[in-house]
Parts: C-alpha cells; sequence; structure tokens
C-alpha cells in the first residue's frame, strides 16, 4: 500500500507506524486499530463529534476506556480490573467490590461471562 501511495518505507518505518497502530500487539492491524488516530484526533472530550468521521468520536471513547481499564490487554475487563484501575485513579474509595459486581450484573455484562467486551463497555452509559 505505501508503495503504491509515494511513501517510502523501511523496515524501521514499518515498525514505528505497527507499534503505533496495532494495539493488541498481534501483528495485524484491523480496521477499528487503523481508524483509531483518526478518532483520537476528531475526539472533542466530554462533547459530541464535530467531525463528518460520525461514530468515530464514540469509539475514541471506547477505545479510551479499553486502554485504562483493561490492564492486561485481553480485550476483556474484569471486575478486579476495574478495581485496580480506579485505585490507579485515586477513585478506590468510592466503589468497592460489591459494587462493581452489581454494575456487571445489572447493567453492563450482557452476556453473563463476568468480563465486560469492547462492545459491552461501549453500550454503557458512563455519564
Amino acid at each position: 500500500m505505501f508503495y503504491f501511495t509515494g511513501y517510502k518505507v523501511n523496515d524501521k518505518k514499518i515498525a514505528t507506524i505497527m507499534s503505533k497502530l496495532d494495539h493488541n500487539d498481534d501483528g495485524k492491524v484491523t480496521f477499528r486499530e487503523f481508524l483509531r488516530p483518526s478518532a483520537v484526533k476528531h475526539h472533542k472530550p466530554g462533547g459530541k463529534s464535530t467531525s463528518a468521521l460520525g461514530k468515530l468520536d464514540e469509539f475514541a471513547f471506547t477505545d479510551k476506556m479499553m486502554e485504562v481499564l483493561d490492564l492486561d490487554g485481553d480485550g476483556l475487563v474484569s471486575v478486579d480490573e476495574i478495581l485496580l484501575a480506579m485505585r490507579k485513579g485515586n477513585h478506590a474509595g468510592r466503589l468497592n467490590r460489591k459494587m462493581v459486581e452489581g454494575f456487571f450484573q445489572d447493567f453492563a455484562d450482557e452476556d453473563g461471562d463476568s468480563h465486560l467486551s469492547y462492545e459491552e463497555v461501549q453500550a454503557v452509559d458512563w455519564a
């Protein structure tokens, strides 16, 4: 692709590009990973997207939430990961295990597997 667009590449440039795009380090760039830089660039914190990219604003927010909450990088968020992320953000006093488990059970964990997928995180109204 780079060759046909006139962009001259070498192994170092490819490694740099891959390190920025391949978020889960699987050696492949998914469509969502490819769009991520544009989504982050056009994301307006606390507001609606001001760009024609529409849904990318929502994806940028979800990507950021996954970045913060998915501590082991497996693509799923557990109760323990939310509690650890809250401690890191100095919000540990506000939540306890029972509250997070209730949140999972009553609102977020649609498939009942005790983890939140990207789609489940995206579906939550975090406001």
